[in-house]
């Protein structure tokens, strides 16, 4: 939390000191920084779910520049495509229990094109809700 605050990620309320996102600054570091921090490892042509450009609620949206997709390594999922990393390990096995919040680690798009990482945040409206 103090990182967060001292970077201004977080901004301490002034009535109740209890510390709070700065949405415009979150959303300008998820945009634009989070590909550096934790860069996307590609790996080898697999089989998973589709993530970051692939993800599902961008489906129709967005394209591949490429022959294959974006997927996160998952033994029951349907897709084909070149492997990356998700930000954490577990959260593969975590989207079939609930989707809603996976979604949002589908949308870290930590590779590709400006134009492509652009998409996450006007997208995933929904984050809102959280």
């Amino acid at each position: 939390m103090k990182r967060s605050l001292s970077s201004g990620l977080a901004i301490k309320d002034r009535d109740t000191g209890r510390a709070n996102p700065h949405r415009r600054k979150l959303h300008n570091f998820i945009d634009d920084g989070l590909k550096f921090v934790f860069p996307a490892k590609a790996g080898g042509i697999t089989r998973g779910m589709p993530a970051a450009f692939a993800a599902p609620m961008l489906k129709g949206l967005l394209i591949s520049g490429g022959e294959y997709i974006h997927i996160w390594q998952f033994a029951e999922g349907r897709d084909m495509g070149q492997s990356i990393e998700p930000l954490f390990k577990s959260v593969p096995e975590a989207v079939p229990k609930d989707e809603r919040p996976t979604n949002i680690l589908r949308l870290s798009m930590r590779s590709g094109s400006e134009t492509s990482g652009r998409w996450a945040l006007p997208v995933s409206g929904f984050l809102k809700g959280f």
